[in-house]
């Protein structure tokens, strides 16, 4: 990449005492906290946050990259309905810069020998349940090697557009592949799907068709889980109506539990209940409706932010081990 007729020479040279080759426009020159900021801001994909995430004020965060700007004699954000987006030279100048700050903070937090992932700052998003249920637990113990996270909940495909518009460092996706030449993908567990009712609400041996007649508890009106369960168990899409609506698997778990219905749901998210007796499972299948759950990143991300790979690494390793050592 170009700026003003003179290459980007590389991180180092952005902190050299004498530096000058003819690209600066600004009289003032910049510092380590300008790049950070300007970093910070590359990442978060938002003034605020990067404000939040440094400590400091939005409006210092805006000066910070104006100089930044002024420097280079390049923008560096566009101002979006989605919130900023970086610019080609932005993302050129993060890939240079992000593994010396990273390590410069390491060195200074005092973290380089006991934690490979020191210092860095890394957003992570996916659904709820399964952040709370399955990575959360998985990383007891980790305490030393972990960054600092700044979780995002959403679904799977929502996730994806964060993580593709660089909002999101990392990605749990479940039901999805996620694919491209600029993604990475690692599989860390398998979710299973059980059709499950309150104790005595039925017994599970009516056709399909009837059982919509004890209610039926749905995410949403595209009945996502419930669609997939009966095109894999009854062969036939759902034909009815919900009972009950709710936009969220544990509050679809409180209104199993109560009685109001009969639902699909992840058997992580129930199968203490089902063991304990307080929800049935309606069909004992040894083979229940399943889907791969994959961590995602930007290949790009990770070649220029060595601990952010080390951490994916380490959610792989951490994540998978967790699923051999639970009963589901």
């Amino acid at each position: 990449m170009v700026l003003r007729g003179r290459r980007v020479a590389g991180a180092p040279s952005f902190f050299s005492p004498g530096w000058d080759d003819g690209c600066v426009s600004s009289t003032r020159r910049l510092s380590q906290d300008h790049l950070r900021t300007m970093l910070a801001v590359y990442r978060s994909g938002s003034f605020h946050a990067a404000a939040r995430h440094l400590g400091v004020s939005a409006p210092t965060v805006a000066n910070h990259i104006h100089l930044v700007e002024d420097h280079f004699g390049v923008r560096m954000f566009e101002r979006s309905a989605d919130g900023t987006v970086p610019t080609v030279a932005a993302h050129e100048i993060a890939a240079q810069i992000a593994t010396h700050l990273d390590e410069i903070d390491r060195l200074i937090a005092g973290d380089l020998r006991r934690s490979p992932t020191g210092g860095l700052m890394v957003s992570l998003g996916g659904p709820c349940e399964f952040v709370t249920e399955q990575l959360l637990p998985a990383l007891a113990g980790d305490t030393v090697r972990l960054p600092r996270i700044a979780f995002e909940f959403g679904d799977s495909r929502r996730m994806l557009a964060e993580l593709d518009a660089g909002r999101l460092d990392l990605a749990v996706v479940s039901g999805i592949r996620p694919t491209g030449a600029g993604v990475r993908a690692w599989p860390v567990a398998r979710e299973r799907f059980w059709l499950v009712a309150a104790p005595g609400l039925t017994d599970g041996t009516e056709p399909p068709a009837e059982l919509d007649a004890a209610g039926l508890i749905a995410y949403d009106d595209h009945l996502p889980l419930l669609r997939r369960y009966w095109n894999t168990v009854f062969g036939v899409d759902p034909r009815f109506d919900p009972t009950i609506v709710l936009p969220d698997l544990v509050a679809m778990k409180a209104a199993a539990l109560a009685g109001l219905g009969v639902t699909v749901l992840p058997s992580y998210l129930v199968h203490e209940e089902v063991r304990s007796g307080a929800l049935v499972r309606l069909d004992r299948r040894r083979d229940p409706p399943s889907s791969t759950v994959f961590l995602a990143a930007g290949e790009p991300a990770l070649a220029a932010r060595p601990p952010l790979l080390r951490f994916a690494e380490l959610l792989v390793d951490r994540i998978t081990g967790y699923q051999e050592n639970v009963t589901q």
